[in-house]
């Protein structure tokens, strides 16, 4: 699949393999939404894999070129949306519009100790748990040394381990 320029940050391709073959059937028929979305890649392994839709969601222009010439490299274009904006300001957007059953997320970490993690605030983001369906997950890439603390809205289900990168699954808590 083409890549785009300089701040494209694609999921290895191995990271990527086991995030899915752990989904299995999740992903056959899901809204999926891709956030901080680089290159796209987890939307369209997504859609590739069976999803209905996907809305790509990431506030650098570069990264909205590569993931539409990456989509339609893969001729997926139909069954996708992309906007170029901040990641708060979408949720905002699509909260009153858009029920998703499964979020990807890959936020560029945040490696200084003290300062608050990006994969944090989108858990804390009471806009992502108002896009989810009642029974949605999410899926979040973040730095191995982010000590994530899901907010009632979530509920930890497992993680994966992959080099400096952790790959943790949430489901929606009831409620």
């Amino acid at each position: 699949m083409p890549r785009g320029a300089g701040d494209v940050r694609p999921t290895p391709d191995k990271v990527k393999g086991a995030v899915f073959s752990s989904l299995g059937e999740l992903v056959v028929g899901a809204r999926v939404l891709d956030l901080y979305a680089g290159s796209g890649a987890l939307g369209i392994e997504a859609l590739s894999r069976g999803a209905a839709t996907a809305t790509f969601v990431d506030q650098s222009r570069s990264c909205i070129a590569a993931i539409e010439k990456n989509l339609a490299s893969a001729r997926l274009e139909t069954a996708a949306t992309v906007l170029q904006c901040d990641i708060h300001r979408a949720l905002r957007r699509l909260g009153g519009e858009s029920r998703f059953t499964l979020v990807l997320a890959d936020p560029p970490y945040a490696k200084m100790p003290g300062r608050s993690s990006l994969a944090q605030e989108l858990l804390d983001n009471a806009d992502l748990t108002a896009v989810m369906e009642p029974d949605g997950w999410l899926i979040l890439e973040h730095y191995k040394n982010d000590a994530l603390k899901p907010p009632p809205a979530w509920r930890f289900s497992r993680q994966q381990r992959h080099g400096d990168t952790l790959v943790s699954f949430f489901a929606r808590a009831e409620g």
